[in-house]
């Protein structure tokens, strides 16, 4: 019972969050107008203040018109950036100007707000990636996600958590990458059983038995950002 409370709790909270980002964008432009002539702000460095001030403001006000249209990983991150461009404009100002009426405080909880739910529904989102289907020599069929032989360093596939056991923790995710090909989803982590370094085997398996995978992928040439990944998913016969 108080598990699922919590869990009512955060839809709850998650449906303010959406509200909220619904009226910001609704808001006219004549009340944006209104809200940026209603900070005031003292001294020499006024108009700068201001300027930043009105740059943070028009820089939310786009971030939440993204938000409605906003599908992909690569989206919901262009409106993480958007948000955090706005909460640095915002703590520029209050650095400089300090906030004597707690008005720049109150809009920076409420971008960061804005901002966690973008990273919630971003995490959500497997990778865009491309892939083929091929038929192995003993009929298998193989979904080739990236091609780990390639010359090309920059392999960008979907993640791979793996727990101390080696065992991928992150099944959600995983879940709707098979979604995203076509397969159905995982029960749980306790259907996993390690192959080999490489390789899982998911067993009972809906449509058969599922082979999964793991290599490594980049999102640059640097070495540091490599991270575990799929590089293919295997359907075996029955």
């Amino acid at each position: 019972m108080v598990y699922q409370y919590r869990q009512g709790s955060n839809r709850v909270k998650t449906g303010w969050i959406v509200l909220g980002i619904v009226a910001l964008v609704l808001a006219s432009p004549w009340l944006a107008n209104q809200l940026n002539r209603a900070q005031d702000f003292d001294g020499a460095d006024a108009d700068t203040a201001r300027k930043l001030y009105d740059s943070a403001l028009d820089t939310g006000w786009q971030a939440a018109v993204a938000v409605q249209t906003a599908q992909t990983q690569q989206e919901w991150e262009s409106v993480i950036d958007q948000w955090d461009q706005a909460i640095n404009l915002l703590q520029t100002v209050k650095q400089e100007m300090g906030d004597k009426d707690g008005v720049l405080a109150q809009k920076k909880t409420e971008y960061e707000q804005y901002r966690e739910y973008a990273l919630q529904k971003s995490a959500q989102q497997p990778p865009a990636f491309n892939w083929e289907v091929v038929t192995e020599l003993a009929g298998d069929k193989s979904y080739i996600l990236v091609d780990p032989d390639t010359a090309d360093a920059q392999l960008t596939g979907p993640l791979l958590e793996l727990g101390a056991d080696h065992i991928p923790k992150n099944i959600g995710y995983i879940n709707r990458v098979l979604q995203t090909i076509g397969l159905p989803p995982i029960g749980s982590a306790s259907q996993i059983q390690v192959q080999n370094d490489h390789q899982y085997r998911v067993s009972p398996y809906p449509a058969g038995e599922l082979v999964l995978y793991r290599s490594q992928c980049s999102q640059s040439f640097a070495i540091s950002d490599k991270y575990d990944c799929l590089w293919k998913i295997t359907l075996q016969k029955p």
